[in-house]
Parts: C-alpha cells; structure tokens; sequence
C-alpha cells in the first residue's frame, strides 16, 4: 500500500454530533484495567458484547454512528474504515443497552485504536494557559499537525491529548463517500479541546 501524502493539510480531527442522538454512558474498563484511550493494545480481549449504557432518558433518541467517549461505532463506520485501508483499530461486538436492560441494540462495536502518536507543530499550536500538561490532557486552543511526525498512520490518538482522534484525507474521503450523517472533520488550526 503506498504511502500516503504528507502535506500540512492531510490530517483532519475526527467528530461527530447530532442533536438528537442517543447519549451514552461509560465502558467497562478493558482487561487488567486497561484504558480504551490510552493506545494500548489489551492483554486479552474483553467479554463480549460489550455493554454500553444508555443514558435514561435518551433510550429513544437516534442511534449513534461514531462516538470517541465511549469508543463506540457501529458496525458500517467499522467496514468503511477498514475500506479506507486503517489497521490499527482492535474491535469488539457491542450492545447498547438501557438501564433496566428492556432496549439493546447491536450493530455496534466497542473499538481500541493502538497507538498514541505525537504529532503536534509545539511551535505553532496554542496551548491553553490553564492547563501547563503537554501529555495525554492537554488543553488546546488550536492545534498545528506537524505531517513528518505523524508518519502517515491512517487514524491515531493524539498523544498531547487523547481525547483527539486524527484521520489521513484519505480516510476523511471514504468516510464522507459513505454517507455518514453524524461524522464530521475539523481542520486542525479550527479544533479546540473542551
């Protein structure tokens, strides 16, 4: 497969929202306590499906397509992924489920995306004032991508704060073909953490 172009503008920060979509709850933590955002890949693979809990209240709202807390997608954002060429995601069947348990929805996968990678131009980005960490909670105001740190991956965590899943264009491009209606992509000069 070839190398993907490296220019300033390949990498675009991944979100999604829809004002009437489901809210959802936590994942449990993966096995041996290992984080979903944390890049690592876990010791064993987590019972499944993994539940993932709906917000009384919003049972009824729309199904969601892509959520980054919890790291859930449902199963087409998956395919389209995989179609877009990215390898680095290990996922799990998932349930939404309510509280009392009497709405489950499947379709869903629970998703660990390996590797933390830090991409950011610490020359040119804008770091929040608040917050002094530069390590996995970093407060940014708007964030520069340095192209030659990013390597190519596909999709990645942001290692300054991992929270910020970033794609390559070429990923943004098939997810866009695809139709999604809740996905959307920010320029990374545009992109504020909360």
């Amino acid at each position: 497969m070839p190398t993907p172009d490296r220019g300033q503008d390949e990498y675009f920060v991944l979100m999604s929202h829809s004002a009437d979509r489901m809210l959802l709850g936590g994942v449990p933590m993966g096995p041996g306590g290992t984080s979903w955002t944390m890049g690592q890949r876990f010791p064993s693979s987590p019972s499944q499906p993994v539940p993932i809990n709906v917000v009384e209240g919003y049972e009824e709202e729309g199904l969601p397509e892509f959520e980054n807390v919890p790291p859930v997608m449902s199963t087409a954002v998956y395919k389209a992924l995989l179609n877009a060429g990215v390898d680095n995601i290990d996922a799990y069947d998932a349930v939404l489920r309510s509280k009392d348990g009497s709405i489950e929805h499947a379709g869903f996968k629970a998703y660990n995306l390996i590797g933390l990678i830090s991409a950011t131009d610490f020359r040119q980005t804008a770091f929040s004032a608040s917050n002094p960490s530069r390590s996995i909670d970093a407060a940014i105001d708007s964030l520069v991508i340095d192209p030659a740190r990013a390597r190519g991956v596909l999709m990645f965590r942001l290692a300054e704060n991992t929270s910020t899943i970033l794609v390559h264009r070429r990923v943004k491009e098939t997810l866009e073909a695809a139709g999604f209606e809740t996905i959307y992509f920010m320029a990374p000069p545009e992109y504020m953490t909360l």
